[in-house]
């Protein structure tokens, strides 16, 4: 439910919130070890308007516009 969660929320404070809970339930309940978590970096021209990272980093351009 919270990966569900997570995948609809743009605000990234919250978002990072929702994945640090998955986290210490995952890790509560289950004998895991991550062994990395993926970084994402993308450059944009300061002219690009709505490009956005996602929970699956997914590019999505439908909000995406020049000015």
């Amino acid at each position: 439910a919270l990966y569900h969660k997570a995948m609809n929320i743009v605000e990234e404070p919250l978002r990072v919130k929702t994945y640090q809970k998955m986290d210490s339930l995952a890790l509560a309940q289950y004998p895991i070890i991550p062994l990395y978590y993926d970084q994402v970096v993308r450059f944009v021209q300061k002219n690009i308007k709505g490009m956005e990272i996602n929970p699956i980093n997914l590019l999505i351009l439908k909000n995406v516009r020049k000015e």
